[in-house]
């Protein structure tokens, strides 16, 4: 069975200096850090049963105080909510042709972040992501990976912008 597991990292908001701080697969997690104020982001490593977010920021303006430098994950709660992703690739209110010539992956983007949704011959898509209620609008973004006749021949187009919202 294949881990699940992602980096947790900080990220100083004046010096840009980004701290590995653990795997999510690890117990209690615990690092020195210097005191300041850091964003956390989340980036996947493998699974696909924990978001696919590949650099997210899901918590802003972490103070980690003097006289450090530690921060404990179990005394802070760093919380990582998730939401599954599914539904059907269209084009023109259709199916996405399934062509061994041709095809495009389809992929969320917001700020540094990018989730995979999946290979357009594959037609629909179903992914877990972050669940975070302070996000902006994600970006959906196609690029063409083989081109054919079938579908558009766009090497990178970002088309639509979409609010993600948990099912209630």
């Amino acid at each position: 069975m294949q881990q699940q597991q992602a980096n947790i990292l900080f990220r100083n908001l004046v010096s840009g200096d980004q701290v590995f701080f653990g795997k999510t697969s690890q117990q209690n997690l615990s690092a020195q850090i210097l005191p300041g104020v850091y964003d956390v982001y989340y980036s996947h490593l493998s699974g696909n049963e924990v978001p696919q977010n590949k650099m997210a920021r899901f918590q802003q303006g972490l103070v980690v105080n003097a006289p450090g430098p530690s921060f404990n994950e179990g005394e802070n709660q760093l919380q990582v909510n998730s939401m599954l992703a599914t539904g059907q690739m269209l084009m023109n209110g259709s199916p996405m042709p399934v062509s061994e010539y041709d095809d495009g992956l389809l992929s969320f983007t917001w700020e540094e972040d990018t989730v995979l949704l999946g290979n357009t011959h594959d037609q629909n898509y179903e992914v877990r992501l972050l669940n975070n209620p302070n996000w902006d609008d994600f970006l959906i973004q196609f690029k063409t990976e083989t081109t054919g006749p079938t579908i558009p021949a766009n090497g990178d187009a970002r088309f639509r912008c979409v609010r993600l919202a948990p099912l209630q």
